[in-house]
């Protein structure tokens, strides 16, 4: 991951095998708050679905795609 504008955590994937991808999920062990389609240049695009901390997108052939990622804090022990 790498930060990006609004200390969101950025994340580039590209679709190798030339057959495309619907419903690419992306799940992590962290809480999503919020994702969303940016720009190479992480200028803001269409929102992406939030679902147990899951993302679900989909991959044109060969396409490359960022992902920007708003993470909850990690909760803190005590």
């Amino acid at each position: 991951f790498q930060t990006g504008k609004g200390h969101a955590k950025v994340i580039r994937l590209y679709e190798a095998s030339g057959r495309g991808a619907r419903g690419a999920k992306i799940k992590l062990n962290a809480k999503i708050v919020a994702a969303r389609e940016v720009s190479l240049m992480e200028d803001p695009g269409k929102a992406l679905h939030v679902l147990n901390d899951t993302v679900e997108f989909d991959l044109r052939p060969f396409e490359i795609k960022t992902i920007a990622l708003l993470l909850a804090p990690p909760k803190r022990g005590g």
